[in-house]
């Protein structure tokens, strides 16, 4: 019986999610890694210490590219860099999924 249960409710998940316009969907709107726009002043004072990856690519406007990896006391640091074409405009560090330093290029 509970498996039916969990399958009955899966099917009507995912049907639910089929029925969703592709347009809807958050992740059409960000543009690929290196396909960013010029970052505005207003847009990266909205980049805050402790937002996820996720969060600041929504701000932004397009996906980070991984560009290092670095092991501290503190942690694991993931840097990423958002680009136009080969200009580096800003960068973000990651540490245990939240940013923890920001920069500008």
């Amino acid at each position: 019986m509970n498996k039916l249960l969990i399958a009955g409710a899966l099917a009507l998940s995912m049907s639910a999610f089929a029925a969703q316009p592709a347009s809807a969907h958050p992740e059409n709107n960000i543009k690929p890694a290196g396909k960013c726009d010029t970052v505005s002043e207003a847009e990266w004072r909205l980049v805050k210490n402790g937002m996820t990856l996720l969060q600041v690519e929504h701000v932004l406007g397009c996906h980070g590219s991984h560009m290092s990896e670095h092991k501290f006391k503190a942690g694991i640091s993931n840097y990423y860099i958002f680009k136009k074409g080969s200009k580096h405009l800003v960068g973000v560090a990651i540490r245990a999924g939240k940013v923890w330093m920001k920069r500008r290029h």
